[in-house]
């Protein structure tokens, strides 16, 4: 968790909050928290007294933080330097040509193991196939059909406008959330869009990230850009 909350310290970014949430951690997850909450970038909302669930730890401080944009992510990721600017920067330019529109736009990760050795150098381009053919096929898994079926983006390479997060609720529980606000956004007409970057280093676990921004994990992160 700690190289975690270092990677979104060292965003080239640097206008947001991060705020935390803890889904009843027995580790010492909290112990890690306390030494960055006197940070002015980082607030901590909840102790961790009760126990959510994954899915609803991630939804109920989505919806208590008010914000422009959104993000999330798991404690073991670790976020390359420019995750925050490239995907508010998309969100920000899909906005204008598509205004009063809900947009989420997912970028891509590489995967890597405990020691955050390389293994994958892109989740979405496994078989190394051409761009144009790669966009074509991202464009059909982002169908609403498609997301019916299950969907394939993460919520660790999320971030939408509060558009998105206004028509995500009520949520009941009944699928990972990052489904839910995927299927929310198609049916609703929005905008879906994935950058071919990756963005972050991905390991086997789920935190939140909005602009103005807020970011919530697992632990739940969320971050805050300032404007």
């Amino acid at each position: 968790m700690a190289e975690q909350i270092e990677s979104i310290l060292q965003q080239n970014n640097k206008e947001w909050t991060l705020y935390i949430q803890d889904d009843g951690s027995k580790d010492n997850t909290l112990d890690i928290i306390k030494k960055y909450t006197d940070s002015s970038h980082i607030v901590c909302i909840d102790n961790g007294l009760t126990r959510q669930g994954c899915c609803m730890n991630f939804m109920s401080l989505l919806n208590k933080v008010e914000s422009s944009y959104y993000m999330f992510c798991d404690q073991d990721d670790v976020w390359l330097p420019e995750k925050v600017q490239i995907s508010i920067d998309k969100v920000r330019s899909l906005e204008e040509t598509n205004p009063g529109k809900p947009v989420l736009v997912h970028t891509d990760k590489k995967r890597v193991d405990a020691k955050l050795n390389i293994i994958l150098e892109s989740e979405l381009n496994r078989t190394n196939i051409p761009l144009r053919k790669l966009d074509k096929l991202m464009k059909e898994r982002n169908s609403l059909e498609q997301l019916r079926l299950g969907t394939f983006i993460a919520g660790c390479v999320m971030c939408f406008n509060h558009k998105v997060k206004e028509i995500s609720f009520p949520f009941n529980n009944s699928r990972m959330q990052d489904s839910v606000i995927a299927m929310a956004v198609a049916e609703k007409g929005g905008i879906i869009s994935t950058i071919y970057q990756p963005t972050m280093l991905y390991g086997y676990i789920p935190i939140i990230l909005a602009e103005k921004l807020k970011l919530l994990c697992k632990v739940k992160l969320e971050i805050s850009a300032r404007q």
